[in-house]
């Protein structure tokens, strides 16, 4: 209860200041915290959702890590944006980008 409380609004805060790498942290790091309230989740997914095209294959590769590590389902439109910014970088990505 405690993490939630206090990470919510910085997290909240940095959104409409991040990029795609940005974001892609601040959503790994609420995975590592075990952040799984959808009201810094969803706000999150949304932000870096309009972001995804810029994403380089790691950025791209640690998001979708991070939202498995989250156990969440992101919204279709989330889905199938990412997979049309991964499609195009497929020959660019790393083993270690493929194995997260």
């Amino acid at each position: 209860a405690f993490a939630p409380r206090v990470w919510q609004p910085l997290l909240a805060a940095q959104l409409p200041s991040r990029d795609a790498v940005g974001l892609s942290m601040c959503l790994q790091a609420a995975a590592h915290l075990g952040l799984q309230s959808p009201a810094i989740i969803e706000p999150l997914l949304l932000s870096l959702e309009f972001q995804l095209h810029a994403c380089s294959p790691h950025t791209l590769s640690q998001s979708l890590w991070a939202v498995a590590r989250l156990g969440v389902s992101p919204p279709e439109p989330w889905l199938r944006r990412w997979t049309a910014a991964a499609r195009p970088r497929l020959s660019r990505f790393k083993p270690r980008d493929l194995s997260a």
